[in-house]
């Protein structure tokens, strides 16, 4: 629904730690846990001193998740996305724009240095797939111990 210029823009959602956990899917404890280590901050608090977050916050935690089911470290997402802290500091809109084309810049870089180590990995899992399916056949005699009984010159292979 779109506002006509005469209404006024509805005034912004605040949620409550608990209630940004349910959108996120995760865990207030999660959450405290993040602000704690600054990658998140709440926007205000309520009256009786809660926690309240903007509907902002939820893409960053969504991108937080995304990062750690990447394998980066929490200390590594703050250098890569910049503190809660950071983003309450006033500066213009050009300084914001290049901090995020540096953080993004930085996160690309990282993620290809990440997709060429398990590239890396990918090849080296084939080429020992190869070597299996190709060079070395399947036992079907086994001595008591359970070893093979015939032997294999790519013995490397097998124990990696």
């Amino acid at each position: 629904m779109t506002t006509s210029p005469s209404q006024p823009n509805p005034s912004p959602v605040h949620l409550t730690v608990g209630e940004l956990a349910q959108r996120c899917g995760t865990t207030p404890r999660t959450l405290r846990y993040y602000e704690e280590q600054d990658l998140i901050s709440p926007s205000q608090r309520s009256k009786g001193g809660y926690r309240l977050y903007s509907e902002d916050c939820i893409k960053r935690v969504h991108a937080i998740a995304a990062l750690q089911d990447l394998g980066y470290s929490l200390s590594s997402i703050v250098t890569m996305l910049g503190s809660a802290s950071n983003l309450a500091t006033p500066c213009s809109k050009i300084q914001r724009i290049e901090h995020t084309r540096e953080r993004l810049r930085h996160q690309q870089q990282q993620l290809s240095e990440k997709l060429e180590a398990l590239q890396n990995i990918q090849d080296t899992i084939e080429q020992r797939l190869y070597i299996l399916e190709k060079h070395c056949g399947i036992c079907k005699t086994e001595d008591p111990d359970g070893e093979c009984a015939s032997t294999c010159e790519h013995v490397d292979v097998h124990k990696q």
